[in-house]
């Protein structure tokens, strides 16, 4: 159901990965050429990133109405967590990669935010299906 605890992790993962539009993953001190020419290295200064910050996101909101289908909801979850680590580290090789002046910024972060939800949230669907199971074995 809509109420249910997972649908409050699968919501804040996806705001975890919308604060990636706000949080740069970096930043470089402003004589930076190439993509940290405005001083931050941001989704918008790789169209890969972009598109995977979008589709976990996204993935997290429409898996919350797939309450009925426990199994496929987890198998989407695992896949936004799949979808999170690749971005995580794509994002931190590219920083790295770009320039040697970069330092850390709150959008490497935000990611990891997003798996730990989306991980409840499978330990919590994982709880309904035992509870769920355990019913049907009592009737």
């Amino acid at each position: 159901m809509i109420q249910r605890i997972q649908t409050i992790y699968m919501l804040l993962a996806a705001l975890a990965l919308a604060l990636l539009f706000v949080f740069p993953f970096g930043t470089a001190p402003s004589t930076a050429e190439g993509p940290l020419q405005d001083g931050d290295y941001d989704l918008m200064d790789q169209f890969v990133l972009l598109l995977l910050a979008l589709f976990p996101a996204l993935l997290s909101l429409g898996t919350i109405f797939l309450f009925k289908n426990r199994k496929l909801q987890m198998l989407l979850n695992n896949l936004s967590l799949a979808n999170c680590l690749i971005l995580m580290g794509l994002a931190s090789y590219w920083s790295m990669t770009i320039s040697e002046e970069v330092t850390a910024g709150l959008g490497l972060f935000t990611p990891v935010l997003a798996m730990l939800f989306l991980f409840l949230a499978n330990r919590a669907i994982n709880a309904d299906d035992q509870l769920v199971k355990d019913s049907d074995r009592l009737r």
